[in-house]
């Protein structure tokens, strides 16, 4: 659908200040907070505390408090049955990762993409990668992953993104996913995690435990009514990810 098809949502988290401080305020948050109590004492405590370790007024407190309860209820895909941070019961939160790659050669994994028609959700990302050094490429092999988790027998990594869009639109996220090289950031996190879960789960196999990345652009999530708002997904082919592995060299490192 395309963005002017979209309900005009105010935005969340319009009380706090643009910038790096708010991300990782949120992000701090939502590593530590129980998705689905997030109207209780024990989680305004939460906010007010980490409002009050980065600086900012804890009278903020409930207009935070309540934006994270429209970010943890809406669902993060469409159709019936999807999940929301809210309805999970299996994550892991802050997954440390180190992929290592001797020479890392944008054009080859450019032509990976290319050939496998990836990511289905931004065709079009491998003409960016190709402007990328291959320097910034290696600071993204290794870092934290926000959130990997299970729904329905399938597994999905989830990164936060506190940025303020013009628009959280499908085409403004999609764009801005592809703009900031997120794109990247997804499939080393997929491959990142799925080495993790075969590492842990003997019979894991991609073909039908795994799910997909996704980003969520919090400032524009619409809560239970508004299914895969302001959300990129992509499923990212077990085929996609074999090759992906294969451009890594194929180790089996996890920090």
């Amino acid at each position: 659908s395309s963005d002017e098809e979209e309900p005009l949502r105010p935005p969340l988290f319009t009380a706090l200040p643009g910038g790096t401080r708010t991300g990782l305020l949120l992000h701090s948050i939502l590593e530590h907070a129980d998705f689905g109590s997030m109207q209780s004492e024990k989680a305004r405590t939460l906010v007010e505390n980490q409002l009050r370790d980065y600086g900012l007024p804890t009278t903020l407190a409930p207009e935070v408090q309540s934006d994270l309860e429209t970010v943890a209820n809406t669902p993060l895909l469409s159709g019936s049955g999807a999940p929301s941070l809210a309805r999970l019961r299996h994550d892991l939160r802050e997954l440390e990762f180190t992929l290592s790659l001797d020479r890392p050669s944008v054009d080859r994994l450019a032509d990976v993409l290319e050939k496998h028609g990836a990511p289905e959700s931004a065709p079009g990302y491998a003409t960016h990668l190709r402007g990328i050094q291959g320097q910034s490429l290696k600071s993204f092999l290794r870092g934290y992953i926000d959130l990997v988790f299970e729904w329905e027998g399938r597994w999905y990594v989830a990164d936060y993104k506190s940025n303020s869009l013009a628009s959280y639109g499908r085409a403004a996220v999609t764009e801005a996913v592809q703009r900031e090289h997120y794109v990247l950031q997804a499939l080393l996190y997929s491959a990142a995690a799925q080495r993790y879960l075969q590492q842990r789960i003997p019979e894991f196999d991609p073909r039908t435990h795994w799910g997909g990345a996704m980003f969520l652009f919090l400032r524009g999530m619409g809560g239970s009514s508004a299914p895969g708002a302001s959300i990129f997904f992509d499923p990212l082919s077990p085929e996609l990810l074999e090759a992906l592995d294969a451009w890594l060299g194929g180790h089996r490192e996890l920090g």
